[in-house]
């Protein structure tokens, strides 16, 4: 059987095509925008494993109840679950709209949202508020982000090891009771190296999509980096910051469309003039009155844009 690919989001080739096996669907999570393609690849899949931290059985059940076409829990899951990201409600429509066959179910291996996950949440939001609300100069604020990114790295390896562990148990009694299964787990594009960590375990996942190819942003490729045990640098600290501002800035409905872009628009300024447009971004939301916090973004991008003009 050919295996067909097509054009998704930014161009970048997916295997709308899959058979037996675990297949990994890598990909931003952002906007309605970034599940395309989904709805192909939930109608040829036997088993789906959503990414979806909890620990609570409702949204396990309503995800089943989703799949055999229960429209109030669909309503249910979106109004409750789905979060404020356009992404996970339109990912269950997809699965609302799904046909009946072949048969779906829905597995959960993601970690216990409120033994493992929650906490680390919190703290994370609470050191993003210091570095995003920060009124002191570059360096500080930078350590400050520098926190928050060792925090999230730590807390996703921990998490990646859970779902691998968890995958890894799940995989082989699904396939010893139906080999030609096809296993599809859909999940953020940051989340790469679970291939390895699937793969030290014994069980071969496939990708989708070339996990090199796919447009990650710099604050998510140094968490990656982190990941790994390796330190990251001042300068790629400040080139991440800078560039999550920027792509927070840009308008869009594609996330990987805006982490391009923005990644464009980033690489045309030196570090120096990235540290001096921070600076003065710092003091005007210092000297502001006005909800400071939430326009440091595009005060970012109308000085790179005028830079990038002169």
């Amino acid at each position: 059987m050919s295996i067909e690919k097509q054009p998704i989001g930014i161009g970048l080739p997916v295997e709308l095509e899959i058979g037996a096996g675990l297949w990994m669907h890598f990909s931003a999570h952002g906007t309605a925008a970034d599940a395309e393609g989904l709805d192909t690849l939930l109608a040829q899949a036997n088993f789906y494993f959503p990414e979806h931290p909890t620990s609570e059985e409702e949204p396990k059940k309503l995800l089943n109840r989703i799949v055999r076409g229960d429209y109030r829990a669909l309503q249910r899951y979106s109004q409750v679950y789905a979060g404020s990201e356009n992404f996970y409600a339109h990912s269950a429509e997809v699965l609302y709209k799904r046909p009946l066959k072949p048969k779906l179910e829905v597995a959960f291996v993601d970690v216990p949202r409120t033994s493992f996950w929650l906490p680390k949440m919190v703290e994370v939001q609470k050191l993003y508020k210091q570095f995003t609300t920060s009124r002191q100069g570059v360096d500080a604020t930078l350590e400050l982000h520098k926190n928050d990114l060792y925090t999230i790295a730590a807390s996703q390896q921990a998490r990646e090891e859970v779902i691998a562990d968890n995958l890894a148990k799940s995989v082989p009694m699904i396939q010893e009771n139906n080999p030609t299964a096809t296993l599809l787990m859909p999940i953020g594009s940051m989340h790469t190296a679970l291939l390895t960590r699937l793969a030290d375990r014994g069980i071969m996942a496939q990708s989708t999509r070339q996990p090199r190819t796919i447009p990650v942003d710099s604050f998510n490729m140094y968490i990656q980096k982190r990941m790994t045990g390796k330190e990251v640098e001042r300068d790629e600290l400040l080139h991440g910051f800078f560039h999550s501002l920027i792509f927070m800035a840009l308008p869009g409905t594609s996330t990987e469309v805006r982490i391009v872009e923005s990644a464009q628009l980033t690489d045309t300024i030196s570090n120096n003039d990235k540290a001096a447009i921070l600076e003065e971004a710092i003091q005007w939301r210092h000297n502001t009155k006005t909800n400071p916090g939430a326009k440091m973004d595009q005060k970012v991008l109308s000085l790179t844009q005028a830079l990038d003009r002169a």
